[in-house]
């Protein structure tokens, strides 16, 4: 008797900021939709800084500059999160809107905004929200572990 065996190896997918999961609407760029395109601004490569406030008495800040890319996905997955990690903060409203940041889904009206970027400190990855009202940009940053 001779048993015969096949492997077959599949390489997966790789896996973006646009990629989404099976039944889930694809990626769509909001700057792209007559809706937003004067609210939002385009996907892409931004390059700016952040102040990192100091103790010392001879100055105030110092100025980190970084690099960084935004997606502003106007069809996020419905389990888009717009935070890392649940805010354990106190908040005195308990309003739908502030439940669902505390727990870091996205809230009505917002775009949910992804990236990463490098900096002095390193490589990270960016999750937040556009309020379109406001045109404010709620992001979080994680740096993380790169070989």
């Amino acid at each position: 008797t001779t048993t015969t065996t096949t492997t077959t190896t599949t390489t997966p997918d790789k896996m973006t900021f646009a990629s989404h999961a099976e039944g889930e609407r694809p990626y769509t760029d909001a700057s792209s939709m007559a809706i937003h395109k004067t609210k939002c601004p385009p996907g892409g490569s931004w390059n700016g800084y952040f102040e990192n406030v100091t103790k010392r008495k001879d100055r105030n800040f110092i100025r980190i500059a970084e690099q960084f890319v935004l997606f502003f996905n106007a069809t996020p997955p419905s389990n888009a999160r717009t935070t890392f990690l649940e805010d354990e903060t106190e908040n005195e409203n308990n309003d739908d809107e502030n439940q669902l940041q505390k727990e870091g889904r996205l809230p009505e009206g917002r775009i949910h905004v992804r990236g990463m970027g490098t900096n002095q400190f390193g490589t990270f990855e960016i999750v937040g929200s556009l309020h379109l009202e406001t045109n404010i940009l709620h992001c979080q940053r994680m740096y993380v572990f790169t070989t």
